[in-house]
């Protein structure tokens, strides 16, 4: 296999690792888009979806680390008296408790045992 390829080589089950695409994400977390998404929606998923999803939490995932570092109080007074950061596309809420410890939750796929590991262990063994 090609070196620039590694990268991708496992991702389901190695955090250090990632999808070659945005859209593979589903597979491992159902729950990657959002709780606004739902499975019916699948066939309407596409990298530019993903790709908004995906800097919307690196966006979010910034405001809490600046809320961090400047402190609850004064994150809530910039919050209330700048319009431009109040209106930017979140609400508070979304900053407070969205969960941004890890992007992939891949705790369900791995207490399933992974969907095709089974036929890459088998590939492997011929």
């Amino acid at each position: 296999m090609d070196d620039i390829f590694l990268h991708n080589v496992h991702w389901e089950v190695n955090e250090k690792r990632c999808p070659m695409y945005l859209t593979q994400i589903l597979e491992v977390d159902p729950a990657w888009l959002g709780e606004d998404w739902d499975e019916s929606q699948r066939e309407e998923v596409d990298e530019d979806m993903c790709l908004a999803y995906l800097h919307r939490r690196r966006t979010i995932k910034l405001l809490q680390d600046v809320r961090d570092a400047i402190g609850a109080d004064v994150f809530q007074q910039v919050w209330l008296h700048f319009d431009s950061i109040r209106n930017a596309g979140f609400d508070l809420v979304d900053v407070l408790f969205t969960p941004t410890h890890a992007l992939i939750n891949r705790e369900a796929w791995l207490e399933g045992g992974g969907e095709g590991e089974e036929e890459e262990e088998e590939e492997e063994e011929e």
